[in-house]
This record gives C-alpha cells, sequence and structure tokens, in this order.
C-alpha cells in the first residue's frame, strides 16, 4: 500500500469527549479477578497478548513495550489495567517493528491504522456491548509509536488518546510513519537511524507525557502540540506509572446534555445557524468523506453534528430506536444553538439508515427538515456494524430493503448521490422518481470532491426552504 510521507511539525489538541466516552474505566483501581493472557495473531503487530476483563470492557488498551521486547513489568501492567476494567492488547514492540520491515509499506508506515484494525476485530470477535476507540499506551520506542498513532490519526473515533512513558527516542524504522490531519514537513532522520518527530497541530485525540524528571524537549512537544505533561513518581514500577498516566481525570465535556451518551461530533458555526445538518456517517466512523462534507458545512456557517455509526450502530439498534435518537438530537441542538431547521445527510451506512429513521419520527421534529440527502445508498442496510476483516461489508440478503421507506417520504425532499462507477445503488433507480439525483465522477468515494458534494447540498437546502418545503409530508408506504 502506498502512503503519503509524515510529517515533523504537527501537534495534539488534547480533545476531551472521547477520554470520557472511552476510558470511564479509568476512575476506579479494582483489582478483578480476570482470565489469564491469551496469545493471537496481530498481523503486522505480530503475536500479540490479550488480557480480557471481566465482564463488558470499558475500554481498549494497546500497551506497547521499549525495544527490550514484552518482559514481566509489562505483563504486570497490562493486568493491573486488565483488573480495572481495560481489554488489553501486550505488544511486543520488537515484533511489531519486524513486522513493519516485512510490510509491503512504499513510502510510510501506519500504526494508527494497525491498531484500528485490530481494534475492530477483537472487538467483534469479543462481542464488546459498544465500540471502544482505542488508547495507545507505550515506553521507549513504544513511546513514541504512541505519539505518531494519536498524531496521525484521521479522527478521534480513530485512536482515542495515547499516553508516552518517558521521553520519545528515534523510532528505528526504515520509514518515517504516514502524515496526520496536517500535511506538513517529513519526519527528521535520526543521526543514530530511524525518525524524530516534532509536534502536530490539528490532532483529534488527547495525548501525554510522563516524565519522571525534567526533560525541556518533551515538555516542548507537549506544549506545542496541546499535550498534557504528566509528572511520574520516581523510581515508580511501570504498572504504577501506566496507572498514573491514565487516571488522570480528562478534560470535562463543556456541554453534558441528554444525548451526551450519543457518539456525537459537535461542528458548530462561528456565527449564528439558523440551519443544522445532522451527519449519519459510513461504516468506517466518523472520518474521511462524513468528517470533510461537516468541515465544509461548517465553514459555509452551517452548524453540525455528526453521528458516528461505527459506534452507534456497533450493537444492534433498531428504526424505531433510531429515531427516538434522532429526535433527541434535533430537540437538544435545535435549543442550544438556536437553529429551526434542519438537513439530514447520510452516507454510505448512514445513508442507508435515514430513511428509516426519519419515517418514524415524531411530526414535530419531522416539521422542521427541508432536505433528506442520501449519499451512496444502498438497496438494503443492516441496522449493526458487521465486521468480517474489513468494514464496508454489504448488508445479508434478508436485510430489510431501503426502497418501501424511501416510498413514504415526499421525493422532493430527497437528494440522493451516486458515482457513476457505483453498481450497487437506488439512486438510479424508478424508487426515486421526483427525487433530485446528482450524479458524480469515480465511486463510492465521489472522487474525492467533497467541498462539491457540500455546495451542492447547500444549494439543494436554499432551494428547498425558498419553496416552502417547511412542512414534512409522509405518504403511505406502498405494500
Amino acid at each position: 500500500m502506498k502512503r503519503t510521507s509524515w510529517l515533523a511539525a504537527a501537534g495534539l489538541a488534547v480533545t476531551v469527549g472521547v477520554a470520557l466516552a472511552t476510558a470511564a474505566w479509568l476512575i476506579p483501581d479494582q483489582r478483578a479477578s480476570a482470565a489469564p493472557p491469551r496469545s493471537y495473531d496481530g498481523g503486522t503487530l505480530g503475536p500479540v497478548r490479550l488480557f480480557q476483563p471481566e465482564g463488558q470492557p470499558g475500554s481498549m488498551v494497546f500497551l506497547l513495550s521499549d525495544d527490550t521486547g514484552w518482559t514481566p513489568e509489562f505483563d504486570s501492567a497490562a493486568q493491573r489495567l486488565q483488573g480495572n476494567g481495560a481489554f488489553v492488547v501486550g505488544v511486543d514492540l520488537k515484533s511489531y517493528l519486524d513486522g513493519l520491515e516485512r510490510s509491503d509499506d512504499q513510502d510510510c508506515h501506519s500504526p494508527a491504522g494497525d491498531f484500528e484494525d485490530l481494534s475492530q476485530r477483537l472487538e467483534r470477535e469479543y462481542k464488546f456491548a459498544a465500540y471502544h476507540a482505542p488508547i495507545v499506551v507505550g515506553r521507549g520506542q513504544g513511546a513514541t509509536v504512541a505519539y505518531g498513532a494519536v498524531a496521525q490519526a484521521a479522527a478521534r473515533t480513530t485512536i482515542a488518546g495515547g499516553a508516552s512513558i518517558g521521553p520519545l527516542p528515534p523510532l528505528k524504522t526504515k520509514l518515517p510513519l504516514c502524515t496526520g490531519p496536517a500535511d506538513t514537513p517529513v519526519a527528521t532522520p535520526a543521526p543514530g537511524g530511524g525518525f524524530t518527530y516534532g509536534p502536530q497541530p490539528h490532532i483529534p485525540g488527547w495525548w501525554r507525557i510522563g516524565l519522571q524528571r525534567p526533560d525541556s524537549a518533551a515538555s516542548d512537544l507537549a506544549a506545542a502540540s496541546g499535550g498534557e505533561v504528566v509528572t511520574l513518581p520516581q523510581d515508580a514500577p511501570l504498572a504504577d506509572q501506566v496507572v498514573t498516566m491514565l487516571h488522570q481525570d480528562a478534560p470535562a465535556d463543556a456541554d453534558a446534555s441528554a444525548v451526551s451518551s450519543l457518539p456525537l461530533e459537535e461542528l458548530r458555526a462561528a456565527g449564528p445557524s439558523p440551519t443544522l445538518a445532522i451527519i449519519y456517517s459510513g461504516d468506517g466512523g466518523w472520518q474521511d468523506l462524513d468528517k470533510s462534507i461537516g468541515e465544509a458545512l461548517q465553514g459555509k456557517g452551517v452548524s453540525v453534528v455528526g453521528v458516528d455509526s461505527l459506534r452507534y450502530f456497533w450493537s444492534q439498534q433498531t428504526p424505531d430506536q433510531t429515531a427516538k435518537d434522532l429526535a433527541h438530537i434535533i430537540d437538544h441542538y435545535g435549543k442550544a444553538w438556536g437553529a429551526q431547521r434542519v438537513i439530514l445527510i447520510g452516507y454510505s451506512f448512514g445513508a442507508n439508515v435515514l430513511p428509516f429513521a426519519y419515517n418514524r419520527l415524531p411530526a414535530a421534529e419531522k416539521a422542521k427538515i427541508d432536505q433528506i440527502s442520501l449519499l451512496g445508498l444502498a438497496e438494503r442496510t443492516d441496522f449493526e456494524i458487521r465486521v468480517t476483516g474489513w468494514l464496508g461489508v454489504s448488508a445479508d440478503d434478508d436485510a430489510p430493503p431501503v426502497a418501501p421507506e424511501l416510498k413514504s417520504i415526499d421525493p422532493a425532499r430527497i437528494q440522493c448521490f451516486y458515482g457513476e462507477e457505483e453498481d450497487d445503488t437506488v439512486c438510479p433507480t424508478p424508487a426515486m422518481a421526483g427525487a433530485e439525483v446528482i450524479k458524480t465522477t469515480g465511486g463510492h468515494h465521489f472522487d474525492g470532491d467533497y467541498d462539491s458534494l457540500a455546495r451542492i447540498i447547500m444549494d439543494g437546502a436554499a432551494k428547498r426552504q425558498q419553496a416552502g418545503l417547511s412542512t414534512a409530508t409522509t405518504k403511505p408506504a406502498t405494500p
């Protein structure tokens, strides 16, 4: 896989919501009995050790060794976290570096992708009730990997946060780590081999670096990256260091509300926004297309709430429950942000479920919706994310068809986007008669022209608002 090269100067904003959502287990320090570790094939990560807690896990933690490899003190640290409710994946750094050396990466490495892929596979295999984006913790070169994973993550739903114990030594790889959200200069080659990594701005996750003694370079890196320096006790055991790092209070959620338990992303416009856009992401979570369209709409003065479908639909939902939660989102943000009108936007999996949710909304919330923009709409949908090695798996043949739900919606309210290379889409079919159908170049990702998609969505909403589509109409479903 060819990847673009990493940057040396970029930074981290400590984002708090994920720390709260994914690390609720960090408060208690309990020692529940738990299963012994088991070996598991981690692919590029090499053979990993799994530490499964009693009951439902409260988080997913990847614990990386230093360059001496996995030793009993790392077992002790993993078991301590396991006793606190974390599902821990123990990674021997030497094995991981060997895996990177053998990989077919051409330009750079993506540890964030390696951790995310294995996290999704394990959380499905071990039947997590809710999806937890991974937290990455490491010491020595493992600390550098932890920083790099957070720094290159596309969204906080990719990597929730990272904790680096001790200063960050050069990471001894032949290729640098890949770019993060800010495409700035490449990593700096280290005199003894490998690469060092400087501050990196615009990072969605949180990052902490733990120091036993003052280190100006590490402190400067944290300050420039929006990170946090944690003072560790001198000569404390590794298990105590890890617990200290992860027991630090995460920044508090600024807007505790009735919807705080939902996996939402808030992109509030700088000025007053009478229109609220609610975007349901694809099954990969809030990143790439959905995130880019949300940011484009925010830049055009529209406040956006994103629903992370990967986390929301990790466990089976129903159309009724989805509609109920959507109504809560409309009501809460309408009041909190002063938005009277609503645009519903869904991409891929998110597009598939939106017609079901819209049809089951109460009349008061339905009346606020001017437009439903469906991107990459398929013929059938599940109401649970399925992981079979890869996301993006098509719905089962016995999954509910989307077309009957579309027949219950006024087609004048609908936009349907599809790429000319797509062959499994409802957009060009009779089910969309009377709707605004937009054909673009490319396939399911629309050739990456997300600004144009946002502009078409905005133009369509303006026309519908001017045309007076302010009273929702629901047609009887055709049997």
